[in-house]
């Protein structure tokens, strides 16, 4: 059987700081070098059967980044922490004890473990010129029979990619779209929820600060691939106001801004807080956030889109209920 290998070493990282080497932080350009590489899986039919990734921090996120660029979910990386700087011979027995029916296989991870590896299945002679692997980079490799079966020079090398190779703008709308963008096509696809709870019979909306705390926004982000985008709304109200709750399936509305020098498409969905967490439990306490009347929020909100799609609430709830 034919099977392939994917040798990604994470991307270009900041320094640790307090968090220690595990938890870097990867640069934007890390992040965004991963998006492409993802782009160019998907656009090369090359998207991973399976994805294992070290549990450092950089790693998940060159995985997670790569992945949805390639129209993956990230509930589709396996973390595991033995892969964090794993030597030749770890990766080796890794990779022996694979599924057998497992067909391309992707690892995250690090070097110099990632790079030894690479020149150990792929080099047939000593006297081949040894592979390095640059931050961010992938090898392809291919070989036949199974994977207890794996053994030097084994495997034969298809594709080293290097990030700076990768176009540095994104197709759109699809792998193959005639168009370029800045970011990836997922990026340009929202949702949002209205947060809402009855207080002594009376309707209230939720609304939080910007990221500067200068404007009175609802929750909305990018709907990541892999979930639905009530999901997703329902992740960035977590996130963006620190509250859980249920998001009901009847749109509220939608509305279109520019970003990224294109237009961002976002549908809004009402959710019924269950729960707000305390600013102790909330990563984004920086932010403000206050419960309102609907009329009252709707005043507080600059964008005329967001404000109409506020005042129907209610009209919503009694169609939704």
């Amino acid at each position: 059987m034919l099977r392939e290998i994917l040798i990604y070493r994470q991307g270009k990282a900041r320094d640790g700081g307090r968090r220690g080497a595990r938890g870097r932080k990867l640069t934007d350009e890390g992040k965004r070098d991963a998006q492409r590489m993802g782009v160019w899986l998907d656009r090369n039919g090359l998207v991973p059967d399976q994805i294992y990734s070290s549990n450092s921090f950089r790693a998940r996120s060159t995985a997670n980044n790569c992945c949805k660029a390639a129209n993956l979910g990230v509930a589709e990386v396996i973390l595991d922490a033995d892969l964090y700087r794993a030597g030749r011979k770890n990766l080796i027995g890794f990779l022996r004890n694979l599924p057998e029916q497992t067909k391309r296989v992707m690892i995250v991870g690090h070097n110099p473990g990632l790079e030894k590896l690479v020149n150990y299945l792929g080099r047939t002679s000593d006297k081949d010129s040894a592979v390095e692997m640059d931050a961010g980079s992938l090898a392809h490799l291919r070989f036949t029979g199974g994977w207890q079966n794996l053994d030097k020079g084994c495997a034969q090398m298809i594709h080293l990619v290097h990030p700076r190779q990768l176009p540095e703008k994104f197709p759109y709308p699809t792998p193959d779209g005639p168009e370029q963008r800045l970011r990836p096509a997922y990026y340009y696809s929202q949702s949002a929820v209205v947060p809402f709870r009855k207080r002594k019979g009376k309707l209230e909306i939720l609304l939080v600060t910007s990221g500067g705390g200068k404007k009175w926004i609802i929750p909305k982000g990018i709907h990541d691939p892999g979930i639905t985008a009530q999901d997703s709304a329902a992740k960035e109200a977590f996130e963006e106001a620190g509250v859980l709750g249920t998001v009901l399936d009847c749109k509220l509305g939608q509305y279109a801004y520019s970003k990224w020098g294109a237009t961002c498409e976002v549908v809004v969905f009402p959710m019924e807080v269950t729960r707000e967490l305390p600013s102790s439990q909330w990563d984004e306490s920086h932010r403000d956030r206050r419960w309102l009347p609907v009329k009252k929020a709707a005043k507080l909100i600059s964008n005329d889109d967001i404000k109409l799609i506020v005042k129907s609430l209610p009209d919503c709830l009694g169609d939704c209920g």
